[in-house]
């Protein structure tokens, strides 16, 4: 009978905030959806089943070792959440930091809609009184560029969330554009817009009632604000770069959507 369990692959490069804790890769029981977790170096050494989970997730899976990602950090509670700086090039070697500001999980879009973000606690969510936020605020306007991120959820076809999605960058990008007088220091930044398109669904579910979780992590709100840019810096270019590379672990990847395409926010529209 074929054992469903926790299948992990161990990444090896991944050291974090315990001396020579690893991270682990892993298809979590019952929906198969892909997750990280710490262990102890010292659990890895005396547990063989840890081992044993790797062989079986190459069996079962087919999956093959790879990064498992970046942490978030505490930024704003309750609310942002960011990584660390993470370096990039465009084509012509120019760098460029940037980080990822993702809204606190009890946030997501209203499903099916371009207009509207809901939470688990408190249901509507007006997008100004988030992007006012003091700290958010404060990061938006020392940035050099920044991207408001659409996404959509499985469900669906995918013409039909590619439009969806890009109607979510386009919200995003106009609601920055919004509170950028409030910027008292610097000017506000270059605004772009990317669409992602649908979420792959690598879990296996078909729609939102057959699987064992919510979506609500597919339409998760993620801005993307570019630091220190060298001057001549191709933005699109480096911020795919950077997408390509990283996995924010359990929250989000480029790699589980259709699409990528980014817009410059121009006033009344893209």
């Amino acid at each position: 009978m074929l054992r469903w369990g926790i299948a992990a692959i161990i990444c090896t490069w991944a050291t974090y905030s315990q001396a020579n804790a690893q991270q682990l890769y892993s298809n979590e029981q019952g929906s198969g959806a892909e997750r990280c977790r710490q262990v102890s170096a010292e659990k890895l050494a005396n547990d063989p089943s840890y081992a044993r989970e790797m062989a079986w997730d190459r069996m079962v899976f087919g999956v093959e070792v790879h990064p498992c990602g970046v942490r978030l950090e505490p930024f704003d509670p309750g609310t942002w959440e960011r990584t660390p700086p993470l370096k990039a090039t465009d084509s012509q070697g120019r760098t460029s930091d940037f980080r990822l500001y993702v809204l606190d999980e009890r946030f997501s879009w209203v499903f099916g809609s371009s207009k509207g973000l809901e939470t688990t606690d408190q249901g509507p969510t007006r997008f100004r009184d988030i992007f006012t936020r003091p700290l958010f605020l404060q990061e938006f306007c020392s940035a050099d560029s920044v991207i408001g991120i659409g996404a959509a959820s499985h469900e669906g076809a995918i013409e039909s969330n590619r439009q969806l999605a890009d109607r979510r960058a386009s919200t995003i990008a106009s609601e920055l554009a919004s509170v950028g007088a409030l910027c008292e220091t610097n000017a506000a930044p270059p605004i772009y817009a990317l669409n992602l398109g649908k979420h792959r669904n690598q879990s296996g579910c078909t729609s939102a009632s057959n699987c064992g979780a919510s979506t609500s992590p597919q339409r998760r709100l993620v801005i993307v604000a570019a630091e220190s840019a060298e001057e001549g810096a191709n933005i699109e270019e480096a911020m795919r770069d950077v997408l390509e590379r990283t996995r924010v672990i359990n929250t989000f990847a480029i790699a589980d959507y259709h699409d990528f395409l980014v817009q410059r926010h121009a006033p009344g529209g893209l």
